[in-house]
């Protein structure tokens, strides 16, 4: 079933009669769910682009969680609900030779972030301008690497403050290799790009980005980084044969009326609270994928140490030793 088209009248030219312009339901119905102008520039920009706009079956609009994607028209589970060209996604490929040159370790959510800040540098002049200006500006995004110490410690001893020191370790060592590119390459860069911005660019990346394509690549995927989190949503993501992103419904959305409006959800990943803390800055009530931990301190006079150590290597529960010898290990698992 295919998106109905509105049919606008405008004066033409004297002499010519009248023409029309097109414009998909889309648009009007995301004006309905209280679009933004932003986000109706955007789906311009989709058009603009040459991407068919009759294989895009959702509509940006606003939840009580603030921007998400709504069905425009009914679907089957099964069905295409957004189909794009991969000349649309923004993937570490796509930065300029000179910085890819230039980096060594750097992984790919660093890559792709130096993308959007060059992007980002460009304004207007930005092939992405539309969807680069969608993104959340600095100060919006609540992942735990942007909580003070004093916030930091009421988590301490659990999952997440241990993995919100080590991404900021990462985020340190990262930031080296940015600094590297930034200062070498003026044109594309303010050189003077802080830690705390690079950590907004990278959190940014890390919470939009897909694992997509015949690689894997680290990939953001314009429209569909709108959708919100269900961990119980199958939505499923594949890569065509003639090269474009495909997103495939789960589930049936039906319609009886106009004032149809049925939030489209995917799956982020079978995440843990924690992990989506860190990640993208919330928790999910009643997370089906939500881990406890047990972990453990084995002290070097332990008598009973190599036991110990022995359960938990046949339990593939790593450990880390710190100087005075003490080993610590853990492993989580899911609470049912």
């Amino acid at each position: 079933m295919w998106a109905r088209a509105l049919c606008l009248a405008i004066d033409g030219n004297a002499g010519l009669g009248r023409r029309f312009s097109c414009s998909t339901r889309i648009h009007a119905y995301a004006q309905n769910l209280g679009s933004s102008r932003t986000h109706l520039e955007f789906m311009s920009w989709l058009r603009s682009r040459g991407e068919d706009m009759n294989s895009i079956a959702v509509a940006i609009g606003m939840s009580k969680h603030g921007r998400a994607l709504f069905a425009h028209r009914p679907m089957c589970a099964g069905e295409c609900m957004i189909k794009f060209s991969q000349d649309l996604v923004l993937t570490p490929e796509k930065l300029p030779c000179e910085v890819i040159a230039l980096l060594d370790q750097a992984n790919e959510f660093t890559r792709v972030s130096l993308l959007v800040m060059a992007e980002k540098r460009k304004g207007q002049n930005s092939a992405w301008a539309p969807y680069i200006e969608c993104l959340p500006s600095f100060g919006e995004i609540h992942s735990t690497i942007f909580w003070d110490p004093k916030e930091l410690a009421c988590l301490e001893c659990s999952p997440i403050h241990r993995g919100t020191g080590e991404r900021n370790a990462l985020l340190q060592s990262e930031y080296r290799e940015v600094k590297k590119v930034v200062e070498s390459c003026p044109h594309l860069y303010d050189p003077d790009v802080s830690l705390e911005q690079f950590k907004h660019e990278y959190a940014t990346v890390s919470s939009r980005a897909w694992g997509q394509g015949p690689h894997s690549d680290m990939t953001m995927i314009p429209l569909v980084d709108f959708a919100n989190h269900d961990p119980r949503s199958r939505t499923l993501f594949s890569h065509a044969d003639d090269n474009c992103t495909v997103v495939v419904a789960s589930r049936d959305y039906q319609t009886g009326d106009e004032n149809f409006h049925l939030k489209v959800h995917i799956c982020y990943g079978d995440h843990s609270n924690a992990v989506l803390a860190l990640d993208y800055g919330f928790v999910v009530p009643d997370n089906p994928f939500d881990e406890a931990e047990i972990f453990l301190e084995i002290p070097s006079e332990d008598p009973l140490r190599e036991i110990k150590l022995q359960y938990m290597a046949q339990n593939n529960m790593n450990t880390l030793q710190d100087s005075n010898g003490t080993q610590t290990g853990g492993r989580p698992f899911t609470i049912m």
